[in-house]
């Protein structure tokens, strides 16, 4: 871990160990557990490239797991860039409650939440966890609109 500040964050799609996006984006973060959020929210797999997004509800939908790690400077502000969070579709960093696997008390962390409105398309229910559905499109796989291999537009 690098020189600054670290920060907890929660993370629950792509970027968990086993995922594919963990490997290029959470090389300089450290894992401290598994967790859950304390409030509930919808996890669902939306948007033309199948992604997981936790939609900035909370009280609806279902307490989510997901992972916990202690990031750097540089690697939270690459998380920022991965999320498109400077882009008016992108996610949101913002602070939640999260309780640690086998412990009862809350903490307050990162993660990254989307408005609905910023979702093209929703292709699950709510969801406890993201799993690899399979449907997920890698950033190297995806092409502009109209171009060969594109992923049909959400309907």
């Amino acid at each position: 871990m690098s020189a600054g500040k670290s920060e907890l964050i929660f993370i629950y799609g792509t970027l968990k160990r086993g995922f594919p996006n963990h490997a290029a984006c959470m090389s300089e973060a450290e894992f401290v557990g598994l967790c859950e959020t304390q409030e509930s929210y919808p996890l669902v797999i939306g948007g033309r490239w199948h992604s997981p997004c936790l939609i900035d509800e909370p009280g609806s939908g279902l307490p989510v797991r997901g992972e916990l790690y202690r990031v750097n400077p540089p690697t939270l502000a690459m998380l920022d860039q991965f999320e498109s969070c400077d882009k008016p579709t992108g996610y949101l960093r913002k602070q939640i409650d999260i309780v640690m696997q086998g412990k009862d008390e809350a903490m307050q962390v990162w993660t990254y939440l989307k408005p609905r409105d910023r979702i093209e398309g929703i292709h699950s229910d709510a969801l406890a966890e993201y799993l690899d559905f399979g449907d997920y499109v890698i950033a190297s796989r995806r092409h502009p609109p109209g171009q060969a291999g594109e992923k049909p537009a959400d309907l």
